[in-house]
């Protein structure tokens, strides 16, 4: 739909004549941010809107009736009880972008743009085969993601009481 030459939405919007030149692009970066957040923002939201769901009112309703605003019951109240989700809920989405490779494969190829995962896919597919590289960017990313794992990890411990 959004190819620059034959996407739908681009000749649609031409034959109206509301645009001369095509508007949308996906083979650009911001068609690649669209295309990745489609999937992404979904996922989000179905792992956010639990817990936001089960947040209890009572801290919210005390915090106003202790004569706090809206603004300060947010950041006083509402974010820190709701931390631990959202910090699983970024790590998860890091770790996905960071994962991320169909879309940017597909669609960055054409106008040479490469992400993390392409650079090491692109190493390994050579000829000859550039795997140490290749081993070296994946040793990195594993070890941010063992240190974000063990970051989520250390907050989700009980208190000593």
């Amino acid at each position: 739909m959004l190819d620059p030459k034959y996407g739908l939405l681009n000749q649609g919007l031409m034959s109206l004549g509301v645009i001369s030149n095509p508007l949308f692009n996906i083979y650009s970066f911001w068609g690649i941010v669209w295309a990745h957040m489609g999937g992404t923002i979904s996922i989000k939201v179905m792992l956010l809107a639990p817990a936001f769901r089960n947040l209890d009112s009572a801290l919210e309703e005390a915090s106003k009736i202790s004569g706090a605003n809206g603004w300060r019951t947010f950041f006083r109240i509402v974010i820190p009880v709701m931390m631990p989700a959202i910090l699983v809920t970024t790590i998860l989405g890091i770790i996905r972008s960071l994962e991320a490779f169909e879309v940017e494969l597909l669609l960055g190829t054409p106008i040479g743009l490469q992400v993390y995962s392409t650079k090491i896919h692109e190493l390994v597919t050579w000829e000859p085969p550039q795997f140490a590289p290749a081993m070296a960017l994946s040793s990195v990313f594993l070890g941010v993601l063992l240190l974000m794992v063990a970051d989520a990890a250390a907050l989700h411990r009980p208190a000593k009481l």
